[in-house]
């Protein structure tokens, strides 16, 4: 018994020293914080073409609304996002604020972001309005956005809220910031 603990110990030990912690890969944000800046540039440029740039070849996107699009090209996307900027978001200006990035994988990465919209010439918003979140997977060298899910965050207007609320509202937004 000794033996085989011993065994299992030693395999353990050599499979956790070879196995690179996926959290450990890089702290390096750039190039998520790249991702969400072209497409901030993208929807502010009104350019669906841009905006749909960051994402892979096949990908899976859920529009805020619940519509779920499963396995779109990039070229679906922007003539979507497209179609948006000619009409209903003509004038509408995206900020987006990296939340947090959490690597699955050294190739694999989860990202939570803040997001809101405003028209031009109106004041900048003091809250996020949604939380997107995204797995964005590195190939050849180049990470693209695989999954995106777009959700809206739901504000309650009653005075009580905040001693109800599970989590503390100060720490629900800790990282969203004014313009």
């Amino acid at each position: 018994m000794k033996k085989l603990i011993t065994l299992f110990i030693c395999i353990m030990t050599a499979t956790i020293t070879q196995t690179p912690d996926a959290q450990a890969q890089s702290t390096d944000e750039q190039p998520f914080q790249d991702i969400l800046s072209t497409m901030q540039k993208g929807w502010n440029a009104k350019s669906g073409q841009t905006f749909a740039s960051v994402f892979d070849s096949k990908h899976d996107y859920v529009v805020v609304n619940g519509i779920y699009l499963s396995g779109i090209t990039p070229e679906a996307n922007a003539h979507g996002h497209q179609q948006l900027f000619n009409t209903v978001y003509r004038t509408n200006v995206l900020i987006l604020k990296l939340d947090k990035i959490r690597f699955v994988r050294p190739d694999l990465v989860l990202m939570h972001v803040l997001g809101a919209t405003y028209e031009q010439g109106k004041t900048v918003p003091v809250d996020p309005a949604v939380v997107i979140s995204m797995l964005v997977e590195k190939k050849n060298d180049i990470w693209k956005v695989v999954s995106f899910h777009n959700c809206n965050i739901e504000v309650s207007n009653e005075p009580d809220a905040p001693n109800k609320s599970p989590i503390p509202f100060q720490a629900m937004y800790a990282t969203w910031y004014k313009h």
